[in-house]
């Protein structure tokens, strides 16, 4: 096990290149959240969800990013290809958290009241200025380690962002429809794998209405669904370690994001530029686990081996309402559009692309 690069990658869950990278800056760092499990299992969920969660938040928002940069439908035959990258911004407390608030039994013992998440800092090697954990079984001391350190994303990226990439292609349908289609075959990133399938449709509902069909803008509807699943390998066949870090030779993490967004969309178009904006829906359901068996070596005899099979599994869910407002560039073909979402975790989402009407 890499030194939270696994786990990493579970936490941020869309192993596309970016967090590979990201992930690996991790190495070298002097814990791994594994150490968790040798906690008694409700407070190894305790932590591993406090942990982990903001980085699956800032996921869960960020991937319905991007499906429109403007409230009009091709007409038939007509197409856009577009690749876009939603930044996901977190505030300051999602760097952080509390283990003393999160109602550990006193078998788990955390030094302080500050601890990094997945996406907080990353605690210098020569000392960890943040919660070490003390874990008891019967009175003894099973293992003492440090607390795992975050991605650092201010000092990795210059920014407390999550980017959450995509591709896209819309095809103009009869009736003044549009189908959205997001694909990604699976892609291997050394013992991490990822995929991903969205779909949408697009309805203009202005033509309902006679009194507003003859105005100058556009007026369309949007019901799309995303899917994003994955694993990467947990395994580590070093069968010596007294530190705390258990050892697997068939450990894995999975994860699997399903959004479903419903937005009423406006543009208004001037020459070469369109001003765009809707409001709607969101909801996104997330499941992750940690699979396979742990064998957990400890530096006392009491007890000397503990074996735990699928020791994790936890489900998240995000839902609310988001307002999006941005703006398109078109010269011929191509286009370049920016926009910004307000919701729990603001989003703003880059992207160009070409489109044929």
């Amino acid at each position: 096990m890499k030194n939270g690069t696994s786990i990493a990658l579970l936490s941020i869950a869309l192993s596309f290149t970016f967090f590979t990278s990201v992930a690996q800056a991790t190495q070298g760092s002097e814990a791994d959240i594994s150490a968790f499990l040798n906690a008694e299992k409700a407070d190894a969920n305790k932590l591993i969800n406090a942990y982990i969660s903001p980085g699956i938040k800032a996921l869960s928002y960020g991937m319905a990013g991007g499906w429109f940069t403007t409230g009009a439908t091709h007409k038939l035959g007509g197409f856009d290809v577009g690749v876009s990258v939603s930044a996901v911004m977190l505030p300051t407390s999602e760097e952080t958290f509390d283990p003393t608030k999160l109602g550990l039994s006193s078998n788990t013992v955390p030094s302080s009241n500050i601890a990094p998440t997945v996406v907080g800092p990353r605690p210098p090697q020569s000392a960890n200025p943040y919660a070490n954990y003390t874990f008891v079984n019967n009175g003894v001391t099973i293992a003492s380690v440090p607390g795992p350190g975050g991605l650092d994303l201010k000092n990795s990226i210059g920014s407390n962002t999550v980017p959450v990439p995509m591709f896209q292609v819309g095809i103009g349908l009869i009736k003044s429809t549009d189908l959205k289609i997001r694909l990604l075959p699976e892609q291997k990133f050394g013992d991490s794998k990822a995929k991903m399938f969205g779909i949408g449709l697009m309805h203009d509902i202005k033509q309902y209405f006679k009194g507003v069909k003859v105005l100058p803008f556009d007026l369309s509807v949007l019901a799309a669904y995303n899917s994003i699943s994955g694993s990467t390998g947990l395994t580590n066949t070093n069968t010596s370690q007294t530190d705390g870090i258990p050892s697997s030779s068939d450990g894995k993490s999975t994860y699997s994001f399903n959004s479903w967004l419903f937005q009423a969309l406006i543009s208004k178009k001037l020459s070469v530029v369109t001003f765009y904006g809707g409001v709607g829906y969101g909801t996104v359901s997330t499941k992750a686990d940690l699979t396979g068996t742990f064998t957990l070596d400890n530096p006392t005899p009491i007890p000397a081996s503990t074996k735990l099979t699928n020791p994790f599994s936890t489900k998240y869910s995000n839902n609310g309402m988001k307002l999006t407002a941005g703006i398109r560039l078109k010269f011929g073909p191509i286009y370049l559009s920016g926009d910004y979402t307000v919701q729990k975790f603001n989003v703003f989402t880059a992207g160009f692309g070409v489109a044929f009407r």
